[in-house]
C-alpha cells in the first residue's frame, strides 16, 4: 500500500495504463474459477445469470434483492409467449462489456 504520493498526469497515465491487460483478463480468470467451482460442487455460476425466453427482444438488467422477482416475472412472461428475459451480473468491476454484448445479441431494448 501506498499513500501519500503526487504524480503528475503522465505518470499517473503510464500507471494507469499498466494495469489495463490485467483489467482486460480478470472477467476470463473469474469465469476459469467460477467453472472449477462448478466442477466441485455441481452449483454452476456465470458473470452473467440469463433467465426468460431464449430469443429475448426486450430484457431488463437487475441484480440484488430485487433480481428474484424480475426473474420470476419474466419466466412467466417467457411462458405465456413474451420474448422477455432478464440478465444479472455476477462481476461489475471490471465489467466484461464483451460478454455483456454477447448476452444482449436478440435484444431490441433493455432497462437497467
Amino acid at each position: 500500500m501506498i499513500r501519500g504520493t503526487a504524480q503528475n498526469p503522465d505518470v499517473f497515465f503510464q500507471a494507469r495504463e499498466a494495469c489495463q491487460p490485467y483489467y482486460e483478463a480478470c472477467p476470463a480468470v473469474v469465469q476459469d474459477v467460477f467453472d472449477r467451482f462448478a466442477q466441485r460442487t455441481g452449483r454452476a455460476y456465470h458473470l452473467f445469470d440469463y433467465t426468460g425466453h431464449p430469443a429475448a427482444e426486450r430484457v431488463i438488467v437487475a441484480m440484488g434483492s430485487g433480481a428474484e422477482t424480475v426473474r420470476e416475472a419474466a419466466r412467466w412472461l417467457a411462458q405465456h409467449g413474451e420474448k422477455v428475459g432478464v440478465i444479472s451480473p455476477n462481476i461489475l468491476r471490471p465489467f466484461p462489456s464483451a460478454e455483456f454484448r454477447a448476452a444482449l445479441r436478440h435484444v431490441k431494448g433493455a432497462t437497467v
